[in-house]
């Protein structure tokens, strides 16, 4: 029995049709996934720890490394973290407190998974910026911060070596990328000094708080050194 041509093209469609699905779902599964959960945070579980948990943080991006560390040994001092590398000095909390707290606190905007093939496109393969943390119990954790997704402002994170890809909000990288000297705590001795150098309206350096001092000859000094000359 012949087929009619209507009833040939739908045949026709239906299996081209068939075959599109199969090639979808086979590149589909061959790919990164999307996992469902949204809003997850980078340590969930038994994995998660307090900002004060971390002893030492070691972030490396390149060709520098930068190394801070608590100051157990001097609880009384009002900085609670100090530089070790590249230079020994006290470090600035602000800057150490704000990476830490998107480590810890801020979910991230969405969740892959990928093979650890996959992971060159996200550029974790070769990352930006390497974080290493240190806690109180010994454990340790590796955080690896790659490029930036579609918008150029999110960044790829791995946690681990994990097959868990985070899109973790752009302000990871001001976390991670600000200049050594941001690292470095502004201690209030060199604020006044610095205070000190400012000039003022008229170009002169601000005061020290010293009153200035002149000497002023007495009225009539000259006349009288006059008259002495004189009788000599």
């Amino acid at each position: 029995m012949k087929l009619q041509k209507s009833t040939l093209a739908l045949l026709i469609g239906a299996i081209a049709l068939t075959f599109g699905v199969v090639v979808y779902e086979t590149q589909v599964s061959s790919g990164p996934q999307a996992e469902d959960a949204e809003g997850e945070r980078l340590f969930t579980r038994n994995q998660a720890f307090e900002e004060t948990d971390v002893q030492r943080l070691t972030l490396t991006r390149g060709d520098e490394t930068l190394v801070f560390e608590q100051n157990l040994d001097n609880p009384d001092i009002e900085i609670s973290w100090r530089m070790v590398e590249p230079e020994a000095t006290l470090a600035e909390p602000a800057a150490i407190a704000y990476l830490l707290n998107i480590l810890t606190t801020d979910p991230s905007l969405q969740t892959l998974t990928a093979t650890p093939e996959q992971l060159t496109q996200y550029g974790l393969d070769d990352p930006d910026a390497t974080l290493e943390l240190l806690l109180a119990d010994e454990t340790t954790h590796t955080v690896k911060v790659g490029g930036t997704d579609f918008s150029g402002d999110n960044r790829y994170v791995q946690v681990d070596d994990g097959e868990t890809v985070y899109v973790v909000a752009g302000g990871i990288t001001n976390g991670v990328e600000r200049p050594v000297e941001e690292w470095i705590a502004v201690t209030e001795a060199e604020d006044e000094d610095a205070a000190a150098d400012e000039p003022t309206d008229d170009g002169a350096a601000v005061d020290d708080g010293e009153p200035a001092t002149t000497e002023v000859e007495p009225i009539g000094a000259e006349e009288e050194a006059g008259q002495e000359a004189g009788e000599e």
